[in-house]
C-alpha cells in the first residue's frame, strides 16, 4: 500500500508534558482534543497491527497499563515515526522505536494508525486499478507508469487479437 501525508507533524509545536502523549502529539499535528487517552485514541483510528511503517510522520500506539491517580488503566501511549525513521515521543527523539521502547520498558507496541482523535493525518492512495477497465485503465496504466514503448505495442497487439477472437465469435 501507498499512502500520502495529510497532516505532517510539526515537532515544535508538540507538548512535552509527561503523562500526556496525546496531547503532545496532537498539538503537533495540530489536531483539537477528543479522547482522554491514548489508548481511546488507538480504538478509533484505522489500526494496522503489524511494523511496516510508512515513510511519513505517523502515529505509534502502544499499551500501557499504569496507575494514575490512583486509578490502574490501560492508558495507552502515543508517540510518532517521522519520515525520516526517528520516533517523537513527549518532546524527546529516538533513533527508532526500538529505542523508545527500550527507554519505555512499560510501554507494548500494538501497530500504527492512520489518524489522531479522528483526524487523519496519513491516507492510503487510491489504487489506479479501482473502478477502470479496458482502455481507459490501460491509459491510466501507462500514463501513471511510463511504460516503455515496446510494452505499449505489445499490448496494443494482444488487444487487437483479443478484439479479433470475440468478432470471429459472432
Amino acid at each position: 500500500m501507498s499512502y500520502t501525508q495529510v497532516k505532517a507533524f510539526n515537532q515544535a509545536k508538540g507538548g512535552k508534558v509527561k503523562y500526556f502523549c496525546l496531547r503532545n502529539v496532537r498539538l503537533g499535528y495540530g489536531i483539537p482534543a477528543k479522547y482522554d487517552t491514548a489508548w481511546q485514541a488507538w480504538g478509533k483510528t484505522k489500526q494496522h497491527k503489524n511494523r511496516n511503517v510508512p515513510k511519513l510522520d505517523v502515529p505509534l500506539y502502544y499499551s500501557y497499563i499504569t496507575t494514575l491517580d490512583g486509578v490502574r488503566k490501560n492508558y495507552g501511549h502515543i508517540a510518532v515515526k517521522l519520515a525520516n525513521g526517528k520516533v517523537w515521543s513527549d518532546g524527546k527523539t529516538y533513533t527508532n522505536s526500538a529505542s523508545l521502547e527500550k527507554a519505555m520498558p512499560a510501554i507494548k507496541y500494538v501497530g500504527w494508525g492512520e489518524s489522531v482523535n479522528e483526524v487523519k493525518v496519513i491516507k492510503e492512495e487510491e489504487d489506479m486499478y479501482k473502478g477502470h477497465s479496458g482502455k481507459y485503465w490501460y491509459q491510466q496504466y501507462i500514463h501513471k507508469t511510463k511504460v516503455s514503448k515496446v510494452w505499449r505495442s505489445r499490448y496494443a497487439g494482444i488487444v487487437g487479437k483479443i478484439k479479433s477472437l470475440i468478432g470471429g465469435l459472432k
